[in-house]
């Protein structure tokens, strides 16, 4: 939908549209097979969401984080908690 300058969804909009995105994440990567969660936890190895985003260099720091943050965010949109998603990942070596 196209946002018009001088029309602001209201709260209830947005709560809406947050709702709609949420389910779509879930479906995207809990309920549909073993390949949503197969692709999260890639996704969550790409973000190196189980090691340190250090680098000497800043500028690789800052990219490492970066991707680190979107893990995060996915998971938090999830409304799946990082200690819980290491210790019980759905991570299997050979899928």
């Amino acid at each position: 939908m196209i946002q018009l300058p001088w029309h602001r969804p209201d709260d209830g909009e947005e709560k809406l549209k947050q709702a709609r995105l949420i389910a779509a994440y879930k479906h995207l990567f809990l309920k549909t097979d073993e390949t949503g969660q197969s692709v999260l936890a890639d996704i969550c190895s790409y973000g190196m969401i189980d090691q340190s985003t250090f680098n000497p260099d800043p500028n690789i720091a800052a990219f490492n984080q970066g991707k680190r943050d979107v893990c995060l965010m996915i998971l938090s949109k999830l409304n799946i908690n990082v200690v819980d998603f290491l210790t019980e990942s759905v991570v299997t070596e050979d899928i």
